[in-house]
């Protein structure tokens, strides 16, 4: 998610003993994008502070990051993965 978001709702939910933290996204007013690899090197991001970085670069700070899957080894995406225009299924 980048950007200033008008509907981002994050709130901590317990369920049987456990602590989540849930980010709720109005797809209609903002924007969520799912980012894998570094446009510049083509290299997966490692960390978040690697992720933070590149966006802070390109003026779009992100307003919450998470890890948004299962990945294999070397760090790609097992399942489904739509990153702008692109589909990846591994």
């Amino acid at each position: 998610m980048t950007g200033t978001a008008r509907a981002l709702d994050i709130r901590q939910v317990q369920h049987a003993g456990d602590h989540y933290v849930v980010a709720n996204v109005n797809l209609k007013n903002d924007l969520l994008r799912l980012h894998w690899t570094n446009p510049t090197t083509r290299q997966p991001y490692l960390t978040f502070t690697q992720l933070q970085e590149r966006l802070r670069k390109e003026g779009t700070p992100a307003l919450f990051i998470t890890n948004s899957g299962i990945y294999a080894p070397g760090f790609r995406p097992l399942g489904l993965h739509v990153e702008g225009e692109n589909c990846w299924c591994h």
